[in-house]
């Protein structure tokens, strides 16, 4: 959905690295670090 097709199937294929990457996203939404692959902020 953002774009970040590597990181997509990564996840896809990983289980999130066992929970790892999943973790890691939720603390860069938190702090407002996730955007759109085009640089967009998430809305």
């Amino acid at each position: 959905m953002l774009g970040h097709t590597g990181i997509g199937v990564l996840m896809l294929l990983t289980g999130g690295v066992c929970g790892i990457l999943w973790i890691i996203d939720l603390i860069r939404i938190l702090m407002g670090q996730l955007k759109y692959a085009d640089g967009r902020e998430l809305s």
